[in-house]
C-alpha cells in the first residue's frame, strides 16, 4: 500500500466527519457535501480518478467548500502539482482556518520544496 494514499484516506475520513457535522448554505454547497462524501468512498475503493472528478465538481459548485478544497489540494500535491495544491490548501484554510489537515499538507509541501 502506498503510504501517501493511506494518508489521503485518513485525511478524507477526518474531513468527512467535519463535512457531515457542518451546515452548508444553499443547495450548491449541500450538493458539494454529497460529492465530497462520495469522493471519499471512491478513494477508499481505489477509484482515484472518480474521487478527483467529484472533488473538482464540488469546488466548481461551491467555491468556498473547505473540505473539497483541502482534499482536492491534497490530491494535487500527490500528483506533483505543487502550485495548484498550495493554492487550494490556502483557500481551504481561508475558509476554515482551524482545520488541521490542510495545515499539515501545506507544511509537507513546503518541507519538500
Amino acid at each position: 500500500t502506498n503510504p501517501k494514499f493511506t494518508l489521503f484516506l485518513l485525511v478524507c475520513a477526518n474531513l468527512l466527519l467535519w463535512v457531515s457535522n457542518s451546515q452548508s448554505i444553499g443547495s450548491d454547497c449541500e450538493d458539494a457535501d454529497d460529492m465530497v462524501s462520495r469522493a471519499v468512498e471512491y478513494g477508499m475503493k481505489g477509484n482515484i480518478k472518480q474521487a478527483f472528478r467529484l472533488l473538482t465538481n464540488a469546488v466548481n459548485q461551491c467555491s468556498n467548500h473547505s473540505s473539497a478544497l483541502g482534499n482536492l489540494g491534497y490530491m494535487h500535491a500527490l500528483a506533483g502539482n505543487r502550485d495548484t495544491a498550495t493554492d487550494l490548501l490556502k483557500r481551504s484554510l481561508m475558509v476554515e482556518p482551524t482545520l488541521m489537515e490542510p495545515w499539515v499538507n501545506l507544511g509537507n509541501l513546503f518541507k519538500e520544496a
